[in-house]
């Protein structure tokens, strides 16, 4: 299991440990900026012959736009703590060809967002073909407590 944090926290997947506890040894998860980095080391391991089975992305961003917004959203939420000054940030963008040969490999995506999130439904409709899409209604980019309680209600019907 890998994990790529957002631009601006450093150490969070300690509070993030119910999405992380089921994760297996061929899953990757990204937050936010880190979910381009988590498809890209997804791609260089299929390309260098190795295995993936899920990329996890939570609160993914469609491009570097707003870090503002994501910074209050990161302010009032259980990642609080976790805040850094901003890294540097390279602008990014979604490959298609890249998400077409991770699910012809047989890596699924698994997509978190928030329906009030900027771009939510050009994210929808980009990773729509190669997974699943979990979105929270009335909720934009900070998503944890509703994924929280996502995660716990598995826990429960399993």
């Amino acid at each position: 299991m890998r994990f790529f944090s957002d631009f601006c926290l450093e150490l969070e997947e300690k509070d993030l440990d119910f999405l992380i506890k089921d994760l297996g040894l061929y899953d990757v998860i990204g937050l936010g900026y880190g979910c381009f980095l988590a498809t890209e080391y997804a791609i260089d391991k299929i390309q260098n012959n190795h295995r993936i089975h899920r990329i996890i992305l939570v609160s993914p961003l469609i491009d570097t736009f707003n870090f503002e917004m994501i910074i209050k959203a990161y302010k009032s939420s259980i990642l609080k703590d976790y805040l850094i000054p901003i890294k540097r940030v390279e602008k990014r963008k979604w490959e298609l060809n890249f998400l077409k040969q991770i699910a012809s490999y047989g890596g699924r995506f698994e997509v978190y967002i928030g329906s009030q999130t900027p771009n939510s439904q050009e994210i929808i409709g980009l990773f729509k073909p190669f997974g699943l899409i979990y979105c929270f209604r009335e909720r934009g980019f900070d998503i944890f407590s509703e994924l929280s309680n996502l995660k716990q209600e598995k826990i429960l019907l399993q």
